[in-house]
């Protein structure tokens, strides 16, 4: 990441938090940052492989939550996945996963925002499960007790690649509680998980073609079934989820295409789903993409998105 956000960007995010009230001033300012993040792209040593290498997040905004534009602002280079979450004290959390990351290589990490005055970077910790792999694609969600739980993709040789969570108090470091999803014969990942209608509804990516999202549901938030086998098609183009609001009573779900636009559907009982008109955010004329949309309320009537896009030639 860029080691700070330009002076002006912070001060409007902060007069617009400070004044909806709603992020209270924290203790972010006395943590210290684990590492300081990259300010430039690497190369990617496996172009037909996504990575965060020569990935970049940034910063977009919207007043009503469904069209956004894009302030210009890179967060970090470097990186992608990014998911945004209220922390217990009304802090920003923002995960993501990172290429460089201090003496750490590809792995996940959370920057702190304290009114959007300053960013903290630290390190994301996982106790137990040790025998699992590194976690990436991270969806979070805040409990009612204020409990930070995370679903994230891993797996190793004997379970496969799925769905695992943990959960922390303080949004960083986190103890291993199970697996919410493992298929037998396909893959699952990037999850994206909401209540709705008195159940806790997923929607991860499968490897099959013909039905490329998996809609999982639970009763306690902890361990997923399969409900379905769907897809999210507009204009003929699949879209994959990636994160999604509430805006009143209707739950809108970002997605995303290789080539295009962010979009969205529209649900009330997490079930039945109806395209949003237009687009959430377009390409800006130097990006070459706009994906992995993480949004969150930062007041009334002002909405955050950190976006994944590729780093400027």
């Amino acid at each position: 990441m860029k080691h700070f956000l330009t002076l002006a960007f912070f001060l409007s995010l902060s007069l617009a938090l400070s004044g909806c009230g709603l992020l209270p001033r924290g203790d972010q300012g006395n943590l210290g940052s684990d590492f300081q993040p990259p300010s430039a792209p690497a190369s990617n040593p496996d172009p037909q492989q996504a990575g965060p290498q020569d990935r970049v997040i940034k910063i977009a905004t919207s007043t009503d939550g469904l069209t956004y534009t894009s302030t210009g602002e890179i967060i970090s280079y470097q990186a992608y996945e990014p998911e945004l979450i209220e922390g217990a004290n009304g802090e920003i959390l923002l995960y993501y996963t990172g290429w460089i990351l201090g003496d750490r290589l590809n792995r996940s990490a959370v920057a702190i925002s304290d009114e959007g005055k300053i960013w903290v970077y630290k390190y994301l910790e996982i106790k137990g499960g040790d025998d699992f792999w590194k976690p990436t694609d991270i969806d979070a969600v805040k409990l009612e007790d204020g409990t930070v739980r995370i679903f994230y993709t891993s797996g190793n040789p004997g379970v496969g690649t799925g769905i695992h969570y943990a959960e922390s108090l303080d949004g960083i470091n986190f103890t291993y509680k199970g697996v919410a999803f493992a298929p037998k014969d396909y893959t699952a990942k990037n999850p994206t998980a909401f209540q709705a209608g008195g159940l806790w509804h997923m929607y991860a990516l499968s490897d099959d073609k013909d039905y490329p999202v998996w809609h999982l549901t639970s009763t306690d938030g902890m361990s997923f079934e399969v409900y379905a086998r769907t897809s999210f098609p507009i204009d003929g183009v699949s879209y994959s989820p990636s994160n999604g609001l509430w805006v009143g009573d209707v739950f809108h779900l970002f997605l995303s295409s290789p080539e295009d636009s962010i979009r969205s559907f529209w649900t009330k009982d997490g079930n039945n789903w109806m395209p949003d008109d237009g687009v959430r955010l377009s390409k800006a004329a130097d990006e070459r993409l706009v994906t992995d949309a993480a949004v969150m309320p930062i007041g009334e009537s002002r909405y955050l998105m950190v976006y994944t896009t590729k780093a400027p030639l």
